[in-house]
């Protein structure tokens, strides 16, 4: 007696067949339970802040999966920086302004995020000379550190959010940005 009997031929058709039904279970599996961001048009903030306004953007992750640490992304033009998110600290020597500390910024680039929790992220800052593109590298721009975050209401943006079997990209223009901001 034999637990398992294996015969030639065997039905290769079905076992390919089954084989493609298991991929695709699999498949829409990860699709299904991937996490995602939750995000309107008018997900935008406008909040005053002892050195101007802050443009910031605000989003949902949902899914069932969490997707790890992320991070936030913002191109213009061929620049690009790395977010800052709220969450993390100013990359400054008791919260100064005017004292910068470059080797703090790499620890705003990235967040653990979780499930079901609101997150906002600084995309734009404005005062009454400027408007310019927030990071952390924001703080040491008369220093020469990061790139020239100056940029027009007419630019256009790219913002990605990347994490683990996550990635969200979304284009919109500055204007639109601080036409939506609550």
């Amino acid at each position: 007696m034999t637990l398992f009997n294996f015969n030639l031929p065997i039905d290769l058709g079905s076992a390919i067949v089954g084989g493609i039904i298991g991929l695709l279970l699999v498949l829409a599996w990860e699709w299904l339970t991937k996490p995602r961001i939750f995000w309107f048009n008018y997900s935008f903030i406008k909040e005053k802040v002892n050195f101007g306004t802050l443009y910031k953007l605000k989003f949902k992750v949902w899914g069932l999966r969490n997707p790890g640490f992320c991070e936030f992304q913002i191109h213009w033009g061929r620049n690009m920086v790395r977010g800052k998110w709220d969450e993390s600290p100013n990359p400054l020597h008791k919260d100064d302004l005017n004292q910068f500390e470059p080797a703090l910024v790499p620890q705003s680039f990235f967040l653990p995020l979780m499930l079901k929790q609101y997150y906002t992220v600084p995309i734009l800052h404005e005062d009454d000379k400027s408007l310019t593109v927030f990071s952390g590298w924001w703080f040491g721009r008369k220093m020469g550190y990061g790139p020239n975050p100056r940029i027009n209401k007419k630019a256009q943006l790219t913002l990605i959010i990347k994490g683990n079997n996550l990635e969200w990209r979304k284009k919109i223009k500055v204007e639109d940005i601080i036409s939506n901001s609550k």
